[in-house]
């Protein structure tokens, strides 16, 4: 049996340097009780509290790039070869960690470039991991 709920994709975090100012200066007026309801896990919390019964959501700030790549594999997957939401993001990872392998050392430069393979965990499924999009 199939289950067909709510599900929200939320890929968002896109930061560039002009935007880290701004957030920057906007969350000096904000308590940190505010500011934490910003992270992944707490707007997860409250989505599901109004209905929404799965949710991906990137869990840190990225590039466009990386965001863009990870929308078109959502939606791929998702609408194309019809898997579930936790199968999707499951090889989302596994794509990734596969490119992971071929390098032998990351240094922390490496970890800042926009096509990097720890960019695919940033991605997780809240919610049911079942659902598909039909």
């Amino acid at each position: 049996a199939e289950y067909m709920g709510e599900l929200l994709i939320m890929i968002d975090r896109t930061q560039t340097m002009a935007s880290y100012g701004r957030i920057s200066k906007d969350n000096v007026h904000k308590t940190a009780q505010h500011l934490k309801l910003g992270g992944a896990i707490e707007t997860a919390a409250l989505l599901t509290l109004t209905g929404v019964s799965s949710i991906i959501i990137n869990q840190w700030n990225s590039s466009l790039k990386s965001n863009k790549k990870l929308v078109k594999h959502i939606l791929d997957s998702l609408c194309e070869e019809g898997l579930t939401v936790g199968e999707t993001v499951k090889n989302f990872h596994n794509f990734n960690a596969d490119v992971n392998e071929e390098h032998e050392q990351l240094d922390e430069i490496e970890l800042t470039t926009q096509d990097n393979p720890i960019e695919s965990l940033n991605v997780m499924v809240y919610g049911a991991p079942f659902v598909m999009f039909t």
